[in-house]
C-alpha cells in the first residue's frame, strides 16, 4: 500500500504488523500482540498526521496579492428589427406558427 503525501507511514507499518502478525507467528497469543501493536502504532500515526496538519492550517498565511477585478459581461450590439412586409402569423396562445385559422399544436382556432 502506497501511502499518500498526509498519511504517516507510521499507519502503513501498523497494517503490515497486523496483517502479517497473524500469518507469521502460529500462537494465538502472538497474535494478538502483533495486533494489538498495530492497531497502537495506526492511532499514533493517525495522531501524527492530525497534529502536522493542524500545525501546517495554522501556519497557513494567504497570499496578500489583490485580486484582480471581475470583468463586467459586454452583450452585443443590439440589431434593430427587420421589418417585413408579410404580417407574421403565430397562435396568440402557445406561439407556433400558423398554417391556417387552428393551430397545429393547442388545436386553438386564430382570431
Amino acid at each position: 500500500m502506497a501511502t499518500n503525501q498526509n498519511q504517516s507511514p507510521l499507519v502503513c507499518v501498523g497494517m503490515i504488523i497486523i496483517v502479517f502478525g497473524w500469518i507469521i507467528f502460529d500462537d494465538v497469543e502472538m497474535g494478538i500482540i502483533a495486533t494489538v501493536l498495530g492497531i497502537v502504532l495506526i492511532i499514533g500515526g493517525v495522531t501524527q498526521t492530525s497534529r502536522q496538519n493542524r500545525a501546517r492550517l495554522q501556519s497557513y498565511q494567504p497570499s496578500q496579492q489583490p485580486v484582480p477585478p471581475r470583468r463586467e459581461r459586454v452583450s452585443a450590439p443590439q440589431s434593430p428589427p427587420i421589418e417585413t412586409s408579410e404580417k407574421a402569423n403565430f397562435c396568440p396562445y402557445c406561439g407556433e406558427p400558423l398554417k391556417g385559422n387552428f393551430c397545429s399544436q393547442c388545436g386553438k382556432q386564430a382570431d
